[in-house]
């Protein structure tokens, strides 16, 4: 996260999603952090005043606040995103985002599962697209969505954007959105007429395709750059689905 820290003066520091029961122990944080309420309800304590933080609505708290967060009943159930570096504040002043309630609408799920896919990962682009995606998250607040996005679309937006890691399939997207798989599947196939594994798939091979066809790079550096653990499985996959090998695609071979 240090690149995106000199870079910006500000970094993702990290994202989550919890359902609470039991009050959280008070807690004073030198940075900036959002919770966005998926279901449930809390009350949130700040400058000696009780607010309650209900589904729809974001709740800020700057940098060097007391944290103080009690579940009501049944539980809390909610997305959290936190902001560190010298300039946070700044950011989110530069956005107008105040302390404390915002009403804002359904809660945009695969913007944060991209945050939380990408900080798992310690590379450069990966940092830069959880900083990204956090962006437009805070940008969602001050213009929200009035509507939900449907599961369906939710899913395909996450492979779209993070089919370059290896350990994303239909489980892990399924788990993301906290559904069951065949919940999933069912509702993918609906849309869009294939499970979200063959489109996965699909998304993988186009990319890869392309980079054979534009590009110099090895078959395992395309491999790894489209969500394959290994060239020969890139080559597997590529030759049962089209019937061809990468050299049959190497445009880039036959221009030089």
């Amino acid at each position: 996260m240090g690149t995106g820290y000199r870079k910006t003066g500000f970094f993702v520091r990290g994202t989550g999603h919890f359902i609470i029961r039991n009050p959280e122990f008070p807690k004073f944080a030198n940075f900036c952090e959002i919770f966005w309420c998926i279901a449930g309800s809390a009350c949130f304590e700040w400058h000696g005043r009780k607010f309650q933080l209900n589904p729809g609505w974001v709740w800020y708290y700057p940098s060097c606040s007391k944290h103080q967060i009690t579940p009501m009943h049944p539980c809390f159930n909610y997305r959290w995103l936190s902001i560190d570096g010298p300039k946070a504040g700044e950011l989110f002043e530069s956005l107008h985002i105040q302390g404390g309630l915002t009403q804002v609408g359904a809660c945009p799920e695969e913007l944060f599962t991209e945050v939380e896919l990408n900080l798992t990962d310690g590379t450069l682009q990966s940092q830069m697209r959880a900083l990204n995606a956090a962006f437009k998250i805070l940008t969602g607040i001050v213009s929200p969505d009035e509507e939900a996005r449907p599961l369906a679309e939710r899913a395909k937006i996450i492979i779209n954007e993070n089919y370059r890691n290896s350990s994303l399939n239909t489980s892990k997207v399924a788990e993301l959105l906290y559904v069951h798989r065949t919940t999933l599947c069912r509702a993918f196939k609906t849309s869009y007429g294939i499970s979200p594994g063959e489109y996965l798939t699909s998304v993988r091979l186009q990319a890869g395709m392309r980079l054979l066809s534009d590009t110099s790079f090895s078959i395992m550096e395309i491999a790894e750059q489209c969500g394959y653990s290994s060239a020969g499985y890139f080559c597997k996959v590529l030759h049962h689905q089209t019937g061809k090998k990468p050299s049959d695609f190497r445009a880039y071979e036959k221009k030089c």
